[in-house]
């Protein structure tokens, strides 16, 4: 058994010899586009897998199962993380909340010295969210609601869809939602002087209607990753509550509206190694009441 061992000994020397001739490759990676710039390592990973199990079916739903990996030590009170998409700011939430479960790959949890790289303080941690490459699904919901005494009615109809490519994304969304009033008569709580049934709304009659969509594009012009995002956010709430009657017997009621809307544009790119980025935003709020009298 000694003998081919010896005899292998010394052909293995001769054949482990370097060759002058051999040609050295060098490898060079780059960062991807949608990670986060430098060479911090993220906390936290969370897989296609781990999303998909987490029982959540919606974003808000998700990151609220994150909340104990993501919530910071260094600050007191509203401790929400930092939200990228694809290693981008975004100018609201309401621009991505929409976006399915279903469309993140995945999800990544830095330490808050990453936040001062997007301008923020090191006080809060980043979460990136990382989208598949290409995505769409349009989608119509809607249902009924009734009280557990079955004197108010809700009504509720949302409108999302989401669209990703590998240039871009696009995300809308339409909610609307309507609820019957109630009043004291409805219950049989109370009666009005002279044996009128009171009409006095214990409830409002209440109607919502809620709309966002945010379109995002690589622009080149702006330089390496450069990509720009418009984003508008519009809200309507009226409500109409009664509160009597009047002398010649008609409702008298109160009526409120109240209106938001919001539009914001972030732009950023990378020039010469140095990472820009800017949000300018527009905010406006408007409420009128109207009140009958008698």
């Amino acid at each position: 058994m000694g003998l081919p061992q010896i005899g292998l000994a010394q052909v293995l020397p001769e054949a482990s010899k370097p060759d002058p001739a051999m040609e050295v490759v060098v490898v060079r990676g780059s960062r991807l586009p949608e990670s986060v710039p430098g060479d911090v390592k993220p906390e936290l990973v969370i897989g296609t897998f781990e999303i998909r199990t987490s029982g959540a079916t919606t974003l808000p739903e998700l990151l609220v199962t994150l909340l104990p990996q993501t919530q910071s030590g260094a600050r007191r009170g509203g401790n929400k993380p930092i939200l990228l998409v694809n290693g981008r700011r975004v100018a609201d939430f309401s621009e991505i909340r929409a976006i399915p479960v279903r469309a993140i790959r995945r999800v990544e949890v830095y330490p808050e010295d990453v936040a001062l790289r997007y301008g923020f303080p090191a006080d809060q941690k980043v979460v990136n969210l990382i989208l598949v490459g290409r995505f769409s699904i349009t989608g119509i919901t809607g249902g009924v609601g009734q009280s557990a005494d079955g004197e108010r009615e809700t009504y509720d109809l949302v409108l999302d869809s989401t669209r990703i490519e590998t240039n871009g994304r696009s995300v809308f969304s339409f909610d609307a939602q309507k609820a019957s009033g109630v009043s004291e008569e409805d219950l049989g709580l109370s009666l009005s002087p002279g044996g009128i049934p009171s009409i006095r709304s214990i409830l409002p009659e209440t109607e919502t209607y809620h709309f966002s969509g945010a379109v995002g594009r690589s622009v080149a012009r702006l330089g390496e990753q450069g990509y720009v995002t418009m984003g508008v956010d519009a809200q309507s709430e009226q409500s109409q509550s009664i509160l009597s009657r009047s002398l010649t017997g008609s409702q008298l009621a109160r009526d409120t509206e109240a209106r938001k809307a919001k539009a914001s544009v972030t732009a950023e790119g990378v020039v010469k190694d140095r990472r820009w980025s800017a949000i300018v935003s527009a905010l406006s709020e408007d409420e009128t009441r109207r009140t009958d009298r008698a």
